[in-house]
């Protein structure tokens, strides 16, 4: 995990503690902080993401609540790809339902993330924070096609062909339906 910013106490790792009682905040002792504001977490390994949710801060205040991000995804931080932008209602001061977390449709592939904070509500209306308390990423492992395997088709052509150079008057009516099916199957 890493961070455009974050204050002393309410760094980027709260937002992967399961407590909601705790959240990172962007540095809001530094008065000249703006937006945009982000995250990017490394999920250890390649997945195919379907959704990601995230909880707004839960205590009463709503500085940094997140109305407006971008989603990155990709293998490489350096090669993240943009996914969509999402938007979330906002009441008189901050974010409706603040107890729910805000779902996120993604169908994106790999192994970092990046939450980028373009708008945010706070108490006093400022557009310039950025606070989560909790996120969570939902997806699969992709799956890989199995190898077709190379099979070396050789004795079998040679025994077809000598099996095809055979004549029905040296054997059996019933051995020669034998060698008749087999053929058939090869």
């Amino acid at each position: 995990v890493s961070s455009t910013s974050g204050y002393i106490g309410e760094t980027a790792d709260k937002t992967l503690d399961y407590r909601n009682t705790t959240h990172w905040h962007s540095d809001w002792s530094d008065n000249s902080q703006t937006l945009p504001q982000a995250i990017v977490y490394d999920l250890g390994k390649e997945y195919a993401l379907s959704d990601i949710t995230f909880l707004p801060r839960q205590d009463s205040s709503y500085n940094g609540d997140i109305t407006e991000m971008k989603v990155y995804v990709g293998n490489s931080v350096d090669a993240l790809e943009y996914v969509d932008t999402f938007t979330f209602e906002k009441g008189y001061s901050g974010l409706t339902n603040r107890t729910e977390f805000k779902r996120m449709i993604v169908q994106a592939t790999g192994r970092y993330v990046k939450v980028e904070v373009t708008k945010s509500a706070a108490d006093s209306e400022q557009d310039k924070f950025a606070s989560m308390a909790e996120i969570r990423f939902y997806g699969t492992e992709p799956t890989e096609e199995p190898e077709t395997p190379v099979v070396n088709k050789d004795a079998l052509a040679a025994a077809i062909a000598a099996a095809e150079a055979l004549t029905a008057e040296d054997y059996t009516e019933e051995s020669w339906t034998a060698v008749v099916v087999a053929l058939e199957d090869s």
